[in-house]
């Protein structure tokens, strides 16, 4: 059927060739750091991007596979499609923001206390990773609602704007600045992709800023309150043993944060109650079997 066929490829050759300059994108930095710096710094460099990244590679690998049939079967119904995708975001950013908050204000403890002076190098890159793993994240679902949308194109558009812009200012970043150039590039273009991915975004679901306010301003309120009480108990068991102040400190932190959303998020109060009603009631019928 040569009308499938070409529907089919013309919707599939943008979502292929996205990926395919994605994969580029990703390791363009990796070649001209390596090229450029040296080896040793590529290691300092992708040691930063590994660590920087995990909320964003975690959560995308699984939502994913979810989130675009998801959209696709509610994409003719607005109020659908707009509330799941900020709901999606919420959730998303009730994970990745706090954690990528907390790596990029306890980058120097973790590093010097888990991995050494030697990779004292690799601190900054981490903290500036750390926005580029973030806005990652957060921006996890806006490729899903451009394809189930019907704009797969955009996702082309966007991949080809950033391959522009790390090959124009990725050799001059590397030459001056070594990996923290390179860095501060990357998180640079993340917060603009991130801004212009949203406004394309909006063209399908009609979000308003209200809208992306509910959804991020919680996590981020939350988590910079939790770092800063997380930087003033670390600063004040700096005599303890290193790992077990980060330890203590990281538990305080999430168990600060998690009593924060319990408290101020009624929607996951509400999910979290549901599921522990759930398993109360599987526990209690698998024991009366």
């Amino acid at each position: 059927d040569r009308a499938e066929v070409k529907e089919l490829l013309g919707y599939g050759k943008h979502v292929v060739g996205s990926g395919v300059l994605i994969w580029l994108i990703t390791n363009l930095d990796n070649t001209f750091v390596g090229r450029v710096a040296g080896e040793e710094q590529l290691g300092f460099y992708g040691f930063a991007y590994t660590q920087a990244n995990l909320p964003a590679t975690q959560i995308s690998r699984i939502l994913g596979q979810v989130l675009f049939p998801a959209f696709t079967k509610i994409r003719d119904d607005l109020n659908a499609l707009r509330r799941t995708f900020f709901q999606t975001m919420r959730y998303v950013s009730l994970v990745s923001i706090p954690v990528s908050i907390g790596m990029i204000a306890f980058a120097k403890p973790f590093i010097m206390t888990l991995y050494g002076e030697k990779w004292a190098p690799a601190i900054v890159p981490l903290q500036l990773l750390g926005i580029y793993g973030m806005m990652r994240a957060v921006a996890v679902n806006m490729g899903n609602v451009f394809k189930a949308g019907g704009k797969p194109q955009w996702l082309t558009y966007m991949a080809l704007l950033r391959l522009a812009e790390m090959g124009i200012f990725l050799y001059p970043a590397v030459l001056y600045h070594g990996i923290i150039g390179v860095s501060v590039l990357s998180a640079a273009v993340s917060v603009l992709d991130f801004v212009l991915s949203a406004a394309l975004t909006n063209q399908i679901v009609h979000g308003t800023l209200t809208d992306y306010l509910r959804a991020l301003g919680p996590a981020t309120l939350f988590s910079l309150l939790v770092t800063a009480v997380g930087l003033w108990a670390y600063a004040h068991m700096a005599s303890a043993h290193g790992l077990i102040a980060l330890l203590v400190t990281a538990a305080l932190m999430v168990t600060l944060y998690a009593v924060l959303v319990m408290l101020f998020d009624s929607d996951v109060r509400a999910l979290v109650l549901g599921v522990l009603q759930r398993l109360d009631r599987a526990g209690r019928g698998s024991l009366e079997d």
